[in-house]
């Protein structure tokens, strides 16, 4: 017959201590018959990122996996063997010194939790608890994001639905070399203007990713403002909206970066594809 308990404590996310909130992102379990300590986190981080947009992720998933080798290194060592792992009081101490220093942080553990050591079998106690706590984070998301190559294939697609011939007169992979740097555009067509067509996705999860992307390309354009004067470009920027609701402001200050470009743009939404496509045709067709 089985007898005895384990204790564990859960690692938690608190992004205020004033709010009060609070999510699991890991668990430290002591096995006391053994004299030994497992750590579990979910592998990837998806609804943390999802319930708090501005969360480091990369520093929290760092700590998280150094945490992981530090526990594996400490089953090592003899000394970790003399820790008495019956009482609470020195489990917290052990936390304090051995694994995470308690502090005003965001991270940080739980009371010790005692509990029935319903199986000889450790490892599926480690499991029952990963999926006890973890099982909606240890997915990765599956919601689907329009990438450049999808705007790709919706403009290509569009044109040669509409007027196949006309896809021919549309230049691809138009480079454009200034005397430093050479650019590539996805499309190149000619009416009044000389149309550099570049599709661009935000539908980021990330604000930051969205943030630098608005600046390499505000950059990116700027650099050729004196040639697209010269040559009379026009940059067509395909774009895709960020799903997220939570990255929208991110977005809109990623719009007005753009447009401070100094050249000739015009933004084409991703919705918008089709009367665009319209338009080239409509021209090239004279």
């Amino acid at each position: 017959m089985i007898s005895g308990t384990f204790k564990y404590s859960v690692l938690q996310y608190v992004p205020s201590q004033v709010l009060n909130e609070r999510v699991n992102v890991g668990i430290v379990l002591f096995f006391a018959e053994r004299g030994e300590v497992r750590f579990i986190y979910p592998k990837y981080l998806v609804r943390l990122k999802s319930l708090f947009h501005k969360v480091q992720e990369k520093k929290i998933r760092l700590y998280l996996d150094q945490t992981e080798k530090r526990v594996r290194a400490l089953n090592k060592q003899d000394l970790f063997f003399v820790n008495d792992f019956r009482k609470s009081d020195d489990l917290v101490k052990f936390l304090d010194s051995e694994i995470l220093k308690a502090d005003d942080s965001a991270l940080q553990f739980t009371k010790i939790y005692e509990s029935l050591l319903y199986s000889s079998d450790y490892n599926k106690i480690v499991t029952d608890l990963q999926l006890e706590y973890f099982s909606e984070y240890n997915q990765k998301a599956t919601v689907s994001h329009i990438t450049e190559s999808d705007l790709r294939r919706l403009f290509e697609r569009d044109l040669k639905v509409k007027a196949p011939d006309i896809i021919n007169r549309i230049q691809k992979d138009y480079r454009v070399s200034t005397e430093n740097n050479e650019f590539v555009f996805d499309y190149a067509w000619q009416n009044g203007t000389f149309n550099l067509v570049k599709p661009v996705s935000f539908d980021l999860l990330d604000a930051k990713k969205i943030q630098e992307k608005s600046i390499l390309l505000y950059g990116n354009l700027n650099l050729l403002a004196d040639i697209s004067r010269i040559r009379n470009y026009k940059f067509d920027l395909i774009i895709a909206k960020p799903s997220a609701r939570s990255v929208f402001k991110s977005f809109d200050s990623a719009l007005k970066t753009i447009d401070k470009a100094d050249v000739s743009q015009e933004i084409i939404y991703s919705s918008e594809i089709s009367s665009y496509t319209q338009s080239a045709i409509d021209y090239l067709s004279r």
